[in-house]
């Protein structure tokens, strides 16, 4: 068995510290309630110091907003967890392998870069499901 994902992908630009709430959509605007989730900085984040926070929006739904932190909120936490991922902006990739009672709609995303600094980020999301090898067996291979 083989798993599969059909993939969308989504940019995003963060202009400062504060969280938000993306959606998790496909081509005709419909939400998606996903499985897989990744996260890269691609863009304005050269010589940008500090990480990004991603986290699903439904884990445990005895979780509230507050639970889950900005991402520069992250520090003062102390020993207790977050549901969620942080990378690094200028390096890192976070990815969301969940589970199915915790697949997610939607994710939230922050980072500790300060305005004015702008960091566009490529989602990319969807359902990772096994394949059925005998249709995959009608598949013409090529030539």
């Amino acid at each position: 068995m083989r798993e599969v994902l059909r993939p969308f992908t989504k940019l995003v630009t963060l202009n400062d510290q504060d969280r938000v709430s993306i959606g998790l959509k496909d081509t005709g605007d419909d939400s998606i309630t996903c499985n897989y989730v990744k996260v890269e900085a691609v863009s304005g984040s050269t010589g940008v110091d500090g990480l990004f926070f991603v986290s699903p929006t439904s884990v445990n739904s005895e979780l509230n907003v507050l639970d889950y932190p900005e991402a520069s909120g992250l520090l003062s936490m102390g020993a207790s967890g977050s549901v969620g991922v942080a990378a690094s902006i200028q390096t890192g990739s976070a990815v969301l392998s969940l589970n199915g009672n915790d697949a997610s709609p939607a994710i939230f995303l922050s980072h500790t870069a300060a305005a004015p600094t702008s960091v566009v980020y490529a989602i990319t999301y969807g359902v990772v499901t096994l394949s059925n090898t005998r249709k995959d067996n009608t598949l013409h291979p090529g030539d």
